[in-house]
């Protein structure tokens, strides 16, 4: 990423973002967050929601499918038991 700094000065890095979701793609503006006291800090403003946004995605479908798991097992067992 490369930003103008409050100071005017140029900066650039790198994100840890890792996620290749399609939301960044070179050359379209992002919001950054950047530290006045130390400018050369910045990381991407919505970096954090991106991931938690992800992260819940596959815990909701992780107890989705868990859950078909329950339900096959208890008729099968159901099934094989009568």
């Amino acid at each position: 990423m490369q930003y103008a700094g409050p100071d005017g000065r140029h900066y650039e890095f790198i994100s840890d973002v890792t996620i290749d979701t399609g939301i960044y793609r070179t050359g379209k503006q992002v919001g950054i967050l950047v530290d006045p006291r130390a400018p050369g800090n910045a990381r991407l403003a919505s970096a954090d929601a991106t991931v938690k946004t992800t992260g819940c995605l596959f815990g909701v479908l992780g107890c989705g499918l868990a859950g078909i798991g329950l339900v096959a097992t208890a008729i099968f067992l159901f099934v094989v038991t009568r």
